[in-house]
């Protein structure tokens, strides 16, 4: 599983680059190029069918990525919904369904920072943790005849068994070296009491008394996954995958291993897993970097399958998870969770397609102008692509992309007195975004280079505006990894002064920063300058602080106080001038606080909020002392990823908060919500559009995203597969430009002359409404058709706006399907 195993050197990297989420954009260049298309990098860590697919159609991902969510679909895989609604912690590891689960609904996950939680209405809501330890592993055997359930879970330094489906536990194995790496039990658990163990030292324990006791069996390199056969109570058959000597077999239980056949060209492999073929056992095994394979003779030889994902420079593990339909082989429907997404194959690995479970509807940021009583002005950016502006305080949006040339937004800065001004900046990939017309037109900033620049360096996280603003001219700003800039013209150019620290998300400057001089860096730890950025000292806080979560307090100056979300750590106050902290998580019921915003009368109501991940919404009226809730749970806002107040709070209780399902107003304080956005933006290099043929990237004029995606070459395709219940397509028209053919759900063809006389762009190609809600396939060929006067056959793609919920639809955020 992912960065699992904590015997690899590169693990620590590989936490690190969880957090991150970078776009990739292109910094110019020729006309056309090689197309590169863009990755949300939707870190998939677990996947599970129902234990009656497909008669049941229900599965599940785990994602512990910046968009941190758990996913189930009603319908094989075609469309998601959140559903962690009372989960604890983010860094998923395994999810299980009891053998009964279509009568009991009872679901399981791990979280290495929540323990234990269980489902008893099949994953829509979950109960508080059973174990509170940071879990890794988990194992469920089938439920035994008197009904009796066990339960079986890891963490690095001990095995726990529940026999009694969670209400109390014990440990039953500590190894005397290294860690627990991979956990298992037999199918045939109630009769034969038999419990694997995998350890760091490359040692397989086994126990044959439920964990009373365990022999040892010597590897040749750590077990990452143990899979016994389907009978194993029968035939003791039993392989194991692992970091370096591929996938091993065992015919006597696991007493003794042999390798399997020719054909793995990767021994890194992440998790194999068996089902029973028509004949023999037919196996899948996930590598680290070379793909999926398969065997149809259990383990003898192995084939590569077809699946390739586009990998992200952000790890060197790419392929994590793997499941497969319990129906096998009547049903050969598998999935392999990567960093990259999700991948479903249908036909047993022949071919593949990426599933989205991450679409660009997700609120990542929202932000109001600071003179919002006047402007009614809110920014919000979704997730990977499209910046929304809304001009009356969210009743309407508008895209405002056009002809920027960036993968992602990270930090969204309207000037503190944008009213009069229209100017706002973007930190993006490689510097800035700027304009001075509300997002309708952009400038470039593009950071100078500074030597040692460390990798994704310039890719900025974080703008603050100087407090004395406009007669203090200065803007800073934070990159991915720990650059810190400075602007002494209101963001035009920019100079770097150094690296503040390994890992950077915000930057904070003090209310009364003209007189003293000092800012905050947070990231990886807290630092501090009291020279205006010129040097620093820390950390003074250690642990991972998220994305916006590092608030002083307006008083700073009298109190020294200032306020923090940390990565397992909670909610901590920092008083002394951040010089001492101490955890202050009382009334959030575990939850991990995902956005903190302080009212704007903080000075008077003491009032502060933070939206949790899987909790909803909480309020502290005593300066974060403690807090108590304000959403209750099964509301749109349980899985909260952006929180935004007005700058009036105290008179109009209007606030914005970014979910799975867009982004959503509430107009008393969080008591009840309404959804502002029912339109997500698919620009041609977002996943999941799907390339057939001789497409590349075109620059030039105003297309979204700064490019169009062209082909030349008749019967070349482009497709993509959205959920909605309408969609609007828009391309280019030029004198170059031949006729396009479209085609939705299969249906009859639809052409458009994409000629004009001078180059245009954002032209709407196709538009159709009223769909049935659900998945559709939307597929754009080049025909090799066009005008007399056209000068080419070109067919050009820019993006697809796609309508996921009714005007009048007021939805609740949780999964709705049931047992």
């Amino acid at each position: 599983m992912l960065a699992r195993h904590s015997s690899i050197p590169s693990s620590f990297a590989l936490l690190l680059a969880v957090l991150a989420l970078l776009g990739i954009a292109d910094d110019g260049g020729p006309e056309t190029s090689r197309f590169v298309p863009h990755h949300p990098h939707d870190v998939i860590s677990a996947v599970a069918f129902s234990p009656d697919y497909p008669s049941d159609p229900r599965m599940f991902v785990a994602s512990p990525g910046t968009i941190n969510l758990f996913l189930a679909s009603g319908d094989r895989g075609l469309t998601w919904k959140p559903t962690r609604s009372g989960i604890r912690g983010q860094v998923f590891r395994e999810i299980a369904l009891a053998s009964d689960w279509r009568e009991s609904g009872l679901t399981y996950v791990v979280t290495e920072d929540g323990g234990l939680q269980i489902s008893s209405n099949g994953g829509r809501t979950w109960g508080d943790p059973v174990a509170a330890n940071r879990l890794r592993m988990l194992a469920v055997p089938p439920v035994a005849e008197d009904g009796r359930r066990v339960l079986f879970f890891a963490a690095g330094n001990a095995v726990f068994m529940s026999p009694n489906g969670g209400e109390s536990h014990q440990v039953v194995f500590r190894p005397s070296v290294g860690h627990v790496e991979s956990l298992a039990v037999s199918p045939d658990f109630a009769h034969d009491k038999t419990v694997f163990a995998g350890t760091s030292d490359g040692h397989l324990h086994i126990s044959n008394d439920s964990g009373r006791s365990w022999r040892v069996t010597r590897l040749p390199a750590p077990a990452t996954h143990i899979e016994p056969s389907p009978d194993f109570g029968e035939d003791q058959v039993l392989w194991v995958s692992t970091w370096g000597a591929g996938v091993l077999r065992s015919d006597d239980g696991g007493a003794t291993f042999g390798n399997c056949g020719p054909g793995l060209s990767d021994l890194e492999v992440n998790e194999v897993r068996a089902a029973a073929g028509t004949t023999t056992y037919e196996l899948f095994a996930c590598t680290r970097n070379d793909g999926v394979f398969y065997s149809m003779d259990g383990g003898q030889g192995w084939t590569h399958t077809a699946l390739r994902v586009e990998k992200t420079s952000q790890t060197d593990n790419h392929y994590t998870s793997l499941a497969l339909s319990p129906a096998w082989p009547d049903d050969k429907t598998v999935l392999c969770g990567s960093f990259e997404g999700l991948n479903i194959s249908r036909d047993g690995g022949t071919s593949w397609h990426e599933s989205n479970v991450n679409p660009p509807r997700i609120g990542r940021i929202v932000d109001v102008s600071p003179t919002f009583e006047q402007d009614r002005h809110v920014f919000a950016c979704g997730y990977g692509m499209h910046l929304l502006v809304s001009e009356d305080a969210a009743d309407s949006w508008e895209v405002r992309f056009s002809g920027m040339d960036a993968g992602s937004v990270y930090d969204i800065a309207p000037a503190p007195d944008f009213a009069d001004t229209r100017l706002v900046m973007l930190g993006m990939y490689k510097g800035i975004r700027r304009s001075e017309d509300a997002g309708k037109t952009w400038s470039k900033i593009q950071f100078p280079p500074y030597p040692g620049e460390p990798k994704d360096g310039y890719t900025t996280r974080g703008i603050r505006f100087a407090p004395d603003y406009p007669r203090d001219a200065r803007v800073f700003a934070v990159g991915t990894r720990g650059m810190f800039y400075r602007s002494d013209d209101l963001g035009r150019s920019w100079q770097g002064t150094g690296v503040v620290t390994q890992w950077a998300t915000s930057v904070v400057l003090s209310p009364d920063f003209t007189r003293d001089d000092t800012l905050f860096v947070a990231g990886s730890h807290v630092w501090v300058s009291e020279d205006a950025g010129e040097t620093f000292r820390g950390p003074l806080l250690q642990g991972t602080v998220f994305s916006d979560g590092l608030v002083l307090a307006p008083d700073f100056a009298e109190t020294g106080e200032m306020y923090a979300i940390v990565k397992y750590r909670g909610f901590a106050v920092g008083t002394r001038r951040g010089m001492v902290w101490k955890n202050h998580n009382e009334g959030l019921e575990g939850y991990i606080p995902s956005a903190l915003e302080l009212s704007p009368d903080f000075v008077n109501d003491h009032s502060m909020f933070v939206l949790t991940s899987g909790g909803g919404l909480f309020r502290s009226h005593d300066r974060g002392r403690s807090w108590r809730r304000v959403s209750e749970l099964g509301g749109p806002v349980d899985q909260g990823f952006s929180l935004s107040l007005s700058p009036a709070f105290a008179t109009d209780k209007t606030m914005y908060v970014g979910t799975f399902n867009g982004f959503w107003r509430s107009r008393d304080a969080g008591s009840s919500w309404e959804p502002t956005t029912r339109m997500e933006l698919y620009d041609e290099k977002r996943d999941p559009w799907q390339r057939h043929g001789d497409w590349r990237k075109k620059w030039g004029g105003l297309p979204v995203n700064n490019t169009v995606t062209v082909s030349s070459t008749p019967g070349d395709t482009m497709s993509i597969r959205f959920e909605g219940i309408g969609c609007k397509l828009v391309g280019p028209r030029g004198p170059g430009y031949g006729i396009a053919r479209i085609t939705l759900d299969g249906g009859e063809p639809v052409y458009f002359d994409q000629f004009a006389a001078e180059d245009v762009h954002q032209q709407v190609m196709f538009e159709i409404g009223g769909l049935e809600s659900g998945s559709h396939d939307l597929v754009i060929a080049v025909s090799g058709d066009k005008s007399a006067a056209a000068g080419g056959v070109m067919v050009g793609v820019d993006a697809l706006e796609v309508v996921f919920r009714r005007s009048d639809e007021v939805v609740p955020e949780a999964a709705s399907f049931g047992r």
